[in-house]
């Protein structure tokens, strides 16, 4: 949301399952942890919608997989209309093994 209303963003939706529930909440709870503010708390915890925001244009397809081992925290003004990001904080998804 900006001063002059809503931005569009597209998005991919994602099956909203166990797995991917409980890293939401684990996620949610170490942000809060860190006194993360939410801007839009309505989409978090049970209003959350999991997803992939498209980045620079690019879309999935149905049957695209993506994975990542880290997770950003980032203070972002309208990102999809080239405004400046801020990483906050990176976090690693990946644990080291022995």
């Amino acid at each position: 949301m900006t001063k002059n209303g809503p931005i569009p963003v597209r998005v991919n939706t994602v099956a909203k399952t166990a797995a991917i529930d409980m890293l939401h909440e684990r996620i949610t709870k170490m942000f809060e942890s860190m006194g993360v503010q939410y801007s839009a708390p309505q989409y978090i915890h049970s209003g959350y919608v999991p997803h992939v925001t498209h980045h620079k244009g690019s879309r999935l397809n149905e049957n695209d997989t993506v994975t990542t081992a880290v997770l950003y925290l980032v203070e972002a003004s309208a990102p999809e209309y080239g405004n400046e990001r801020k990483v906050i904080h990176r976090f690693s998804l990946v644990g080291s093994r022995k």
